[in-house]
């Protein structure tokens, strides 16, 4: 689950992640809140798939993080069967200080970003 919900980008991520770990550890998100989550991550791939680079980079991505790189396509169906009980479980299991947050830039972007205007 914290790889779906971490896909949050720029500074405020730790914040972002944080926040949703204080709630989760106390309650399982309400159904309506579950479905806001999955369709925010679903929508997520897909514009992520929407671009030659961007299907290689998911693909690439897959290959590194699974074994597979057809593993990609299963992210639909698993993110359909996240349960409100595992969210609470696995934001229950992590310690702060066993969070990371990574903001994968191409080396272009990373380019952009330190030019001075």
């Amino acid at each position: 689950a914290r790889e779906h919900a971490a896909r949050v980008h720029g500074h405020g991520a730790r914040r972002a992640v944080d926040a949703l770990d204080d709630v989760l550890r106390d309650r399982r998100p309400r159904p309506e809140e579950l479905a806001r989550l999955q369709t925010q991550a679903r929508m997520d791939l897909l514009q992520a798939l929407m671009s030659p680079e961007g299907m290689a980079k998911q693909l690439a991505e897959y290959a590194v993080k699974t074994g597979d790189w057809r593993n990609l396509f299963k992210q639909l169906e698993i993110i359909q069967a996240i349960t409100p009980a595992e969210i609470q479980r696995i934001a229950q299991a992590l310690h702060p200080d066993q969070r990371t947050t990574v903001d994968i830039k191409s080396v272009a972007e990373n380019h952009a970003e330190n030019i001075d205007p």
